[in-house]
């Protein structure tokens, strides 16, 4: 099938990074103007090149080079460029709606308040859509490994009604479980924020899921990519879950995965993504494109790569960008219409 194809099909993102999404050759503009000599080069395509070699492999590869994009990204000015052109980009690949991800805390280096920065995202990120005619949310990161993940959910609730739909937990897992941000998560709940939580992405045991799910109550789960140690293929091809994948199958518990992503970040070859293998599980899967930037990933690659590589078909893209919208943290009104998109345009 051509790839144009796959473009034309309307697609929902749950999971995007906006550090990880920024376009190259805005990253290497800001640095000019930062005054940032840690780049090592200023040609776009070598700079692709370069990320493609050097952030492959590992999560802490992954966020070292993400480290560069936010280094450069400290101002109003250059975050709300960012969330402008990312909105822009993702339309242009026939996203519908979007829920793109930042960390205010990591953009606070050089004085920039939290709400400054949660501000300068909201306005490119309402700049983007009305200029893309897409509808777009914003969730709000706490990194792991900051303890004080309770003033993230709290500027998640200050802004409910400015776009902020939800909190994340992300960056490095091990050692730093869940359970360490229960009470932000039950903070961000009780103030009708939604809740989601990167776990299983890279090397952190099932435990670190369970605990997404029993301690931070998590409605969605960030990539999981490590539930494959529940999950078991018998000699006969019969796929066998766990306890704690069955449970996350029969409370279909949305799962965003980013297979491009994942297979980058996991050094595998696309078809040893476990996507497939989730899928026809019976597993809630979506398809996400994550960090953008760093493995190349669109969604019209996501969708092409779904097909080519795990055998679905467009119905099973369908049924996946459907599982996304009822996923969508956005308000009844607005999920209604992305649905209503989502099906005319399959239905061409």
């Amino acid at each position: 099938m051509d790839a144009s194809v796959y473009r034309e099909l309307p697609k929902v993102l749950l999971h995007d990074h906006l550090d990880g999404g920024v376009r190259a050759e805005t990253l290497i503009e800001l640095a000019a103007e930062f005054g940032y000599k840690r780049l090592p080069t200023a040609n776009a395509v070598r700079f692709s090149e370069w990320i493609a070699m050097r952030g492959r492999g590992s999560l802490e590869n992954l966020l070292w080079i993400i480290d560069h994009s936010v280094a450069v990204i400290q101002s109003s000015e250059a975050l709300s460029r960012v969330a402008n052109e990312a909105i822009i980009d993702l339309a242009s690949d026939g996203v519908v709606y979007a829920e793109p991800s930042f960390a205010p805390a990591r953009f606070s280096q050089h004085g920039l308040s939290l709400e400054e920065s949660v501000e300068a995202v909201l306005e490119g990120l309402k700049t983007g859509a009305e200029a893309a005619q897409i509808d777009a949310n914003l969730i709000l990161t706490a990194v792991r490994d900051d303890p004080d993940s309770l003033r993230i959910a709290r500027l998640a609730s200050a802004y409910s009604d400015d776009g902020v739909v939800g909190i994340d937990l992300a960056g490095k897992e091990e050692g730093y479980p869940p359970s360490d941000h229960a009470i932000a998560c039950r903070h961000a709940r009780e103030h009708g924020v939604h809740v989601t939580v990167h776990a299983g992405e890279d090397t952190a045991t099932l435990l670190y899921i369970r605990s997404a799910l029993e301690d931070c109550h998590a409605e969605r789960l960030g990539v999981a990519y490590m539930l494959t140690d529940d999950i078991d293929v018998s000699d006969d091809g019969s796929v066998v879950l766990g306890a704690l994948a069955a449970h996350i199958r029969d409370e279909q518990i949305p799962l965003e995965m980013c297979p491009i992503t994942g297979a980058f970040l996991h050094d595998i070859s696309a078809e040893d993504h476990p996507l497939g293998l989730f899928h026809r599980a019976g597993l809630a899967v979506t398809v996400n494109t994550d960090d953008r930037l760093i493995s190349g990933s669109t969604m019209t690659k996501e969708f092409e790569n779904a097909v080519m590589n795990h055998n679905m078909t467009l119905d099973d893209l369908s049924v996946m960008t459907l599982r996304a919208t009822d996923a969508a943290f956005c308000d009844a009104e607005t999920k209604k219409g992305v649905r209503a998109k989502v099906v005319e345009g399959f239905a061409v």
